[in-house]
């Protein structure tokens, strides 16, 4: 893990159930072993899923996304220890980011120097800048070290290399070339001592900067600095707990859980994210898929999960379109006709919102007007006239209307090649 600025801007969902993830490969065990074999076995599970080296287009890297949101918001917990208290959170929403060159240049992902391993002995937070924009990231991407075993406890007595990847994985990177990423903590559940969720969301905190604030204030740190190269003194291990033998009193790490229950998960895309890039190039009406400038094609990609929506305040727009993406996509006749009029869809908006039905509406008619104006819209939201474009329902939806029009006659157009893309 990270901690930083917020500079990876966020995104919003779709209602779907996510698939099941596969018992051998990905579930953590939940044997009766020891604390350190157990971390030690579920640490090396989660390292396999983190490594993106073997995915070779953007269909099985969403899938591993998929995968990953739901081990981590039904299976894990964050957990803040300061002098001798845990406090755990439960994750209720994330977003992901990642490049890798040939097969998945988002270029959304900022690709810093700490993302080119996922987790080194363990996931890592390493990394960190300073700034009023602040943000918690789980390094996934590159293999991990290979000659290190999870099973060792956290300490300074750990044989980790200083920069922290051993020969092996070293080459395996370089091989590789542009492979980095992160998941981006965006929302974190307050739960009761006892684990288990609370009646009411105090005490649970959203958006990325507050999120970084509220870790700081348990861990008894004024700053970034003071937390990670003082008070952590630069041990920044994300998934395998302090061992017996070490004399940390203050720590972050994911806390595997047997969950007593599984909240629905929902997709959207990334907040904050908009086209007005000045390197943003303007498509034509014979534009095919692969034509179509990478901000255009990966803004509308489904890498926000969260869960409990009624809860988020923030991402508002974001979440909205993911609800409408995924009634489109469960339903192929509202494709060529107006969305708004639709009472099955306002419905399932205001069952998932709480939004009044006037407002639902209203803001659905800004999607049909998008659609209804295409390209003519979204070359007015590309470039530094589309800035702030994601920042109310009104404007996205309307340039997100235009935005699916333009990426389906893309789709169908001549030259749109073999590569494989996900929605």
């Amino acid at each position: 893990m990270q901690l930083e600025p917020d500079c990876c801007p966020p995104t919003t969902a779709c209602l779907q159930t996510l698939p099941e993830v596969d018992e051998q490969c990905h579930r953590p065990t939940d044997q009766p072993t020891s604390n350190s074999s157990l971390a030690g076995s579920t640490a090396h599970k989660l390292h396999d899923l983190l490594d993106f080296s073997a995915l070779e287009d953007e269909v099985a890297i969403s899938s591993r996304f998929d995968v990953i949101a739901q081990v981590f918001m039904h299976e894990y917990q964050l957990v803040v220890g300061h002098n001798g208290d845990e406090t755990p959170f439960e994750i209720q929403e994330m977003e992901f980011y990642l490049q890798k060159a040939g097969c998945h240049e988002d270029p959304f992902t900022h690709g810093s120097e700490e993302q080119k391993v996922s987790g080194r002995c363990s996931t890592s937070l390493t990394g960190y800048r300073g700034g009023t924009r602040k943000g918690l990231d789980l390094t996934i991407g590159g293999p991990l070290p290979r000659n290190i075993s999870p099973y060792f406890n956290r300490g300074a007595n750990s044989p980790i290399p200083s920069n922290g990847i051993d020969e092996g994985s070293q080459n395996a990177l370089e091989l590789n070339g542009r492979l980095r990423g992160g998941i981006l903590l965006r929302s974190l559940r307050s739960l009761a001592q006892t684990g288990k969720s609370g009646d009411s969301n105090a005490g649970s905190v959203y958006g990325p900067s507050l999120l970084v604030d509220r870790i700081l204030s348990l861990s008894g740190a004024s700053s970034i600095p003071e937390l990670v190269e003082t008070i952590w003194a630069g041990d920044t291990n994300a998934l395998i707990p302090p061992g017996a033998s070490s004399s940390q009193t203050t720590y972050l790490y994911l806390k595997h859980v047997t969950p007593s229950s599984s909240p629905r998960i929902y997709k959207s895309p990334r907040i904050g994210l908009d086209l007005s890039h000045p390197g943003t190039t303007v498509p034509n009406a014979q534009s095919t898929l692969l034509d179509l400038h990478s901000r255009i094609r990966f803004l509308p990609k489904m890498y926000r999960y969260y869960t409990r929506p009624q809860e988020l305040a923030k991402g508002r727009p974001q979440t909205l379109y993911g609800f409408i993406h995924n009634n489109l996509k469960s339903r192929p006749d509202l494709s060529n006709h107006s969305i708004s009029g639709d009472r099955a869809l306002r419905s399932n908006v205001n069952e998932g919102m709480g939004l009044k039905n006037a407002l639902i509406e209203k803001y659905l008619g800004e999607y049909d007007a998008g659609k209804k104006e295409g390209l003519k819209h979204l070359k007015l939201c590309i470039g530094p006239a589309g800035k702030g474009a994601a920042d109310s329902p009104m404007s996205y939806l309307k340039m997100m209307g235009a935005l699916d029009v333009v990426i389906q006659l893309a789709t169908s157009s001549r030259g749109t090649g073999s590569s494989k893309s996900a929605s």
